[in-house]
């Protein structure tokens, strides 16, 4: 996956001044890490009835969109689900909200 990068506030979310740090119990293991630190940023567990990701910063903060889609993917893969649906495919997820509009449902 590589490096991830989040908002200090100039990329279109917040300033993410103090991200938190979260140890990994016996059963779970660290699967995102501060480089700077060396401490855990994340932490998955699956016990075989459910499975967790946790992280200790907003994901709504990782940048770019590329970055933070490609950890979503990793996690839908962590949870079994083979592929990702397009959920914006009116590019509502980079700002474009030109051609966005919502979706009823249907009860």
């Amino acid at each position: 996956l590589g490096a991830l990068d989040f908002d200090d506030g100039t990329h279109g979310t917040y300033d993410v001044e103090f991200a938190d740090v979260i140890a990994a119990e016996a059963d779970a293991a660290a699967c995102l890490t501060y480089e700077a630190v060396a401490l855990d940023a994340g932490v998955a567990v699956d016990t075989g009835v459910y499975r967790v990701v946790n992280l200790g910063l907003p994901f709504e903060t990782i940048h770019p969109a590329t970055a933070r889609a490609a950890l979503l993917e990793r996690v839908a893969e962590f949870f079994g689900i083979a592929r990702l649906p397009e959920i914006f495919a009116d590019d509502f997820e980079i700002g474009d909200t030109r051609r966005w509009s919502a979706v009823q449902s249907v009860h």
